[in-house]
């Protein structure tokens, strides 16, 4: 019964548009039957690449997910630095097709799931947030272009089920271009990542 929440955009470390996800379940029982799982109808052009620049590694996604009904595309840029304690990201939304440009501005969130091991707290500027990992190494995810928060997640991938966990939301609006740039570095003991 879980299944169809954890395959859904906001179950993921990425933007969702409107509060809908970029793809859709297919409710089609002969299909879920041989495959598992209900299948998706997903975005009709992805498009990534990975390049390095001076010892970072930067990878650059779009898909055509929210095209269809909302006229906008979701462009991701991560660089990742050499030593792997910084990570730079820019997610930007863009008018792909003017026919289908919102009438109003669209709510998206941009959503970080964390570990049910570690633990958030936003600084009270609503522009940074510290992640403490259960090794005491700390991280800190800072924001410029959307309001940052910490609310309720869910971890789907324990033996035992689902567990609580936190996320770092990042929430703004778009009518035809937003741009989030974000941060997240390593600021002290980061020599165990694993439950980030």
């Amino acid at each position: 019964r879980w299944r169809a929440v954890a395959r859904a955009t906001a179950s993921h470390n990425t933007l969702v548009l409107a509060d809908t996800s970029s793809s859709r379940l297919i409710r089609h029982a002969a299909l879920s039957g041989l495959i598992g799982a209900p299948p998706i109808r997903g975005p009709l052009h992805v498009r990534a690449d990975v390049e390095e620049h001076g010892g970072n590694l930067e990878l650059s996604a779009e898909h055509d997910g929210y095209v269809e009904r909302y006229g906008l595309a979701h462009k991701r840029v991560l660089s990742l630095s050499g030593t792997g304690q910084r990570i730079v990201g820019i997610d930007k939304l863009y008018l792909q097709r003017p026919s289908r440009r919102p009438k109003e501005p669209l709510p998206f969130a941009i959503h970080f799931h964390v570990h049910p091991d570690a633990t958030c707290q936003a600084d009270g500027s609503g522009r940074a947030a510290i992640i403490t990992l259960r090794s005491g190494g700390k991280w800190l995810l800072s924001v410029e272009g959307a309001t940052l928060s910490i609310e309720d997640s869910t971890f789907f991938v324990d033996s035992a089920g689902p567990r609580a966990a936190l996320q770092v939301v990042l929430r703004g609006s778009s009518l035809s271009e937003s741009e989030v740039r974000w941060v997240l570095e390593a600021v002290s003991g980061t020599t165990d990542e694993s439950s980030a």
